[in-house]
């Protein structure tokens, strides 16, 4: 027998149909099943996650979730934040991971809402200190507990407008 009749069988002819080619780059298709994701309102605050950052100074902080299930609260969020990022810019990535991991109830999309509490280390906030302030670094505080606490939010009672009249005589 000769050596390329032995052979032969690695190189047979296939029928290839475009039937079973998927059309498109399989990066193609991941970023078609990714639009039935839901879209993540906290997105811009996903550059201070440290976790994607190599070289930079971080910060590890177990965040206590105060609007979550009573069952959960005591089972901190452990957020890892670049060290640069002011209080808001954490608050925003709270919520980005948040909803990354799909926890409920769902957060409500304005960031001004919510604030950080220094907590007791079983996850209860005294709400008589007040919150952190938004416009500070993180470097500057050593903490490495705090709770993310969702402020409350008073209705506009819709009352009507009260008329004035005034009557001005002229002599």
């Amino acid at each position: 027998m000769d050596f390329a009749q032995d052979q032969g069988f690695l190189f047979e002819k296939k029928d290839v149909t475009s039937a079973d080619r998927q059309s498109g780059s399989r990066l193609s298709r991941q970023l078609e099943k990714s639009d039935a994701l839901p879209n993540n309102p906290f997105s811009d605050y996903a550059k201070f996650d440290g976790k994607a950052h190599a070289g930079v100074a971080t910060k590890n902080i177990d965040i206590f979730l105060t609007m979550a299930p009573k069952d959960e609260r005591s089972y901190p969020m452990r957020v890892v934040t670049i060290a640069t990022a002011k209080v808001h810019d954490l608050i925003g990535l709270i919520c980005w991971q948040y909803t990354n991991q799909n926890r409920r109830p769902t957060l409500r999309p304005e960031l001004h809402l919510y604030s950080l509490h220094i907590p007791e280390d079983d996850g209860d906030v005294d709400m008589d200190f007040p919150c952190l302030d938004n416009k500070e670094p993180m470097h500057k505080f050593g903490f490495t507990k705090l709770a993310l606490v969702q402020k409350k939010v008073v209705p506009l009672v819709n009352r009507t407008a009260p008329v004035v009249t005034v009557q001005v005589l002229v002599l």
